[in-house]
């Protein structure tokens, strides 16, 4: 069997595959022979039908069946050994194939077109210089973390008198037409927050309430929304639309939190291992922290700029005209030439950036191995489990493995995993011009940049738009501390 290759236009080819007889001729004969002492036909005993009525039968389709599977093996070989880099894979030319009459013909010339990966002159250097935008903790946010650690820390207490922050512990009882409690009712142990009641007038309705106050309310005035009404009576959403009409809720417990003082024991809580606190150094240490969460949106921006600049510097020629024939003949029940028309723009962005990616692996030796995949979803659960689950290694590679058992989570993983490489590299080779912004400013940057670009989001899934999440959807109680 030979095989040439004949350049047709920018980055396409034309492979030529030349199946003479005896390429495939003993293996249909060998294969005729398992035939011949297989086959029942009627009048003949098994093993005895002649060789002669088994081909006649059988011939054409196993001919056709051992070239085409010759075919693809000899062409895998070739452009493995030839080093071809091709986009996607050959495609068979018809027009110049033409038909093939298996019955008459035994040697067959069979063509195919290819796409050729263009070579990259690749420029990843401290020539590529970019804006860092490292986003500046403020006072606000300080105060506001405060007083989140210092209600953290704090201590409950029992007052006689509710105020707006505190926590109703208690029992609803829906009322009868008349507006009165049913002896008979039991109600419904709930908790009512009044500070998470928007209006005021019916946030006022529960403060000033003593252990063992009953209050009536209308239930739609005081909780409008579908998931505040589940909330207080413990069921889904969708029964709670039906629920409406007067209530009554009896205090049975009121609970407020007091915050915990500015002091060197709670300090030393928030941070036990660092010595000589004060508040300035206290709240330093806050700031930093809260910057440090910051980091991740940073990067996530540093990252798509990285790869609009790359995409700008680098010219990358393309076989369009292969593409879309590619693209059609690959998903003929799916698409049509319209739909390839539409959707191409964001096709050729994706497939650039996908190149690029691949020059980038190969020059720098970016890798993510299977251990490396099992190693970051294993890492994921033991901060979240903690000791749990360190402790129990069968357990963890139970989970690890039915993480892994969905090809798509495994596959976006292996992304997560890339990415973070890709941009730690990056962010070591390019000159890099940080940048402080508020946090009120970068947002706002970020909605202005995706007003002005919703048509440039190439490669959206490779670029650090696209986090992939573990997280277990887990309902909670707003009063998780209560």
């Amino acid at each position: 069997m030979n095989i040439t290759k004949e350049l047709t236009a920018d980055n396409t080819a034309l492979l030529r595959v030349e199946v003479r007889e005896e390429d495939y001729l003993e293996k249909v004969n060998k294969k005729l022979k398992e035939y011949q002492r297989k086959a029942q036909v009627p009048g003949f005993r098994p093993g005895k039908v002649p060789f002669g009525m088994v081909k006649k039968m059988f011939g054409t389709s196993l001919m056709a069946d051992e070239v085409n599977k010759l075919v693809s093996e000899n062409l895998a070989t070739y452009l493995t050994e030839n080093k071809i880099r091709m986009i996607g894979q050959p495609i068979p030319n018809s027009e110049k194939t033409g038909n093939i009459d298996w019955n008459a013909e035994s040697n067959f010339d069979l063509f195919f077109d290819i796409g050729l990966s263009p070579e990259i002159d690749l420029v990843f250097s401290e020539q590529v210089k970019l804006d860092y935008y490292k986003i500046t903790a403020d006072e606000e946010h300080v105060d506001a973390e405060l007083k989140r650690l210092a209600e953290q820390h704090g201590s409950m207490t029992e007052p006689e008198v509710s105020e707006e922050n505190d926590w109703l512990d208690g029992v609803i009882i829906e009322l009868d037409e008349e507006g009165n409690r049913p002896e008979s009712a039991a109600g419904i142990e709930t908790y009512i927050n009044p500070a998470s009641i928007a209006e005021e007038q019916q946030r006022q309705m529960f403060t000033g309430l003593r252990v063992n106050d009953t209050i009536d309310f209308e239930l739609r005035s005081v909780f409008p929304s579908n998931k505040e009404i589940a909330r207080l009576f413990g069921i889904n959403e969708k029964d709670a639309e039906k629920k409406e009409g007067n209530y009554c809720f009896e205090v049975k417990k009121i609970s407020r939190m007091i915050p915990a003082e500015m002091n060197g024991e709670f300090f030393s809580k928030v941070y036990p291992d660092v010595e000589e606190m004060d508040e300035a150094k206290f709240r330093n240490l806050i700031k930093e922290d809260i910057e440090k969460s910051f980091t991740g949106e940073s990067d996530k921006k540093f990252l798509q700029d990285a790869v609009e600049k790359l995409m700008e510097i680098h010219e990358i020629n393309l076989p369009e005209a292969f593409l879309k024939k590619y693209m059609l003949e690959t998903n003929r029940d799916n698409l049509t030439p319209e739909d390839v028309e539409k959707d191409f723009g964001d096709v050729m962005k994706s497939l650039k950036w996908d190149m690029l990616k691949q020059e980038i692996a190969l020059k720098h030796h970016i890798t993510v191995s299977k251990e490396d995949v099992r190693g970051y979803v294993k890492a994921y659960f033991q901060s979240r489990y903690g000791q749990q689950l360190k402790e129990d290694d069968d357990r963890m590679n139970e989970v690890i493995s039915k993480v892994l058992s969905k090809e798509e989570d495994a596959e976006q993983i292996e992304s997560d995993i890339f990415n973070g490489h890709l941009l730690q590299l990056m962010k070591q080779t390019f000159t890099l011009n940080t940048i402080e912004v508020k946090l009120e400013e970068f947002i706002a940057m970020m909605s202005d940049k995706h007003d002005h670009s919703q048509h440039h989001d190439h490669a959206s899934d490779d670029n650090g738009d696209h986090e992939h999440k573990h997280e277990e959807h887990e309902d909670s109680k707003e009063n998780d501390e209560h």
